[in-house]
């Protein structure tokens, strides 16, 4: 309930507008770096292998292996927004509607996506498919200050029926700030209280079911927000609007994982992740880079592994919003395995002229090492794909 409670809290009060905090406000276009007033967008996604020298189309989708190496970005957005994702948040506001609800691994038993939009800016709908078949769906229902009212969810994953949904309702105060929130059909209400301090609000939150729990808001002169945190010492830091570090504690305060987030012009232009476990200590640095459309165009790790050295190349239509991307994963894996195959082959070969009669039959029989490097070639080759996915952009 602490971890949900706080994740809910921080992600919910850094993108509202409510006159005790300030806080910047950008639509889910602005936020996804989409141009004009789009209506829709429908994204396909295919995956190309690589075999003897080229791309091949080999199905709709992206494998698991592929869609875990770009999860650092959203690939469909050409984009990254920083927030914690380690728990589920079920308040859909500008922040979390263009970070969670359009997730990063994008890909995994996904085909095709819809996101609708209204003229204001705000996602209404988005919907996911796996050839033809409707995975998941969502839709989000505003008021006149674009404030979230309602949230209904169905997912094919849970097993549900079509006709199943979660729907959740959300009410305000004259701040603009949440003050209940109820799931329809599992009969369960949450009620938000603010208690507002000279540089810091403590939220108290209560509901049926959970019981209740509490976040801390630390201001700035400015009334900004500048600390997040709650009484298990989980912190969300922020430096002009964005988040710049998130640290998670065990309960004997010691730092599990410890993000630090750098930007220019409101873009991540670097990422330094640490992670703790049991003595071991894992760390990577990550550097972002932009074309002049504002898209992520590469991503380079300091971790010598696959994902090194990633490139998208995009195609745009007139008002810059890209309709088309195509990104390689990096092929020095394939080449050394490939390479190795071909050595073995080679040399077998060599020998095999040699013999004749019962030593080349068994020779040829004898071909274990060769049959482990096709192996090895043939894992890698998942590795070595081309994404493409492309964009149908419809405008008001």
């Amino acid at each position: 309930m602490k971890k949900l409670l706080f994740l809910l809290i921080s992600v919910f009060l850094i993108s509202c507008n409510q006159p005790k905090v300030n806080v910047d406000t950008k639509t889910h276009l602005e936020l996804l770096n989409i141009k004009g007033s789009v209506k829709s967008i429908d994204i396909s996604i295919s995956e190309n292998e690589f075999i003897d020298g080229r791309y091949v189309p080999k199905t709709k989708g992206m494998n698991v292996m592929v869609s875990n190496l770009v999860s650092d970005i959203n690939p469909v957005f050409g984009t990254k927004i920083v927030g914690d994702l380690s728990s589920f948040i079920d308040v859909y506001d500008s922040f979390s509607i263009a970070n969670e609800q359009l997730p990063k691994k994008t890909g995994i038993g996904i085909t095709d996506i819809t996101v609708k939009f209204n003229k204001r800016g705000y996602i209404t709908e988005y919907t996911t498919y796996n050839n033809n078949t409707l995975e998941e769906e969502k839709v989000f229902s505003y008021d006149n200050k674009n404030r979230l009212v309602k949230f209904i969810w169905y997912s094919a994953k849970l097993n549900m029926k079509k006709t199943d949904r979660y729907t959740y309702e959300y009410n305000y105060n004259n701040d603009d700030l949440i003050i209940k929130k109820e799931i329809i059909g599992e009969d369960k209400t949450t009620i938000y209280s603010y208690n507002y301090g000279d540089n810091k609000i403590t939220v108290q939150v209560k509901d049926n079911i959970s019981g209740s729990g509490k976040a801390f808001i630390n201001l700035n002169k400015n009334k900004k927000i500048i600390k997040v945190y709650n009484d298990s010492s989980d912190e969300i830091y922020f430096k002009n609007n964005l988040i710049s570090r998130i640290t998670n504690y065990t309960n004997d305060n010691v730092i599990i994982t410890d993000n630090l987030y750098e930007y220019e012009n409101d873009r991540i232009v670097k990422s330094k992740k640490s992670h703790n476990s049991e003595d071991l200590v894992r760390q990577e640095n990550i550097k972002f880079y932009y074309n002049t459309n504002g898209y992520i165009n590469q991503i380079k790790s300091d971790k010598d592994k696959i994902t090194s050295s990633l490139t998208f190349n995009y195609n745009f239509d007139t008002l810059n919003n890209w309709t088309n991307l195509e990104f390689n994963i990096d092929r020095k894996t394939y080449d050394f395995a490939s390479n190795r195959l071909q050595q073995i082959r080679n040399k077998r070969n060599r020998i095999k002229e040699t013999l004749s009669g019962r030593e080349l039959m068994y020779f040829i029989f004898d071909n274990k090492e060769e049959k482990e490097a096709f192996v090895d070639l043939e894992y890698v080759k998942k590795l070595s794909s081309q994404i493409e996915i492309r964009r149908d952009i419809f405008y008001y």
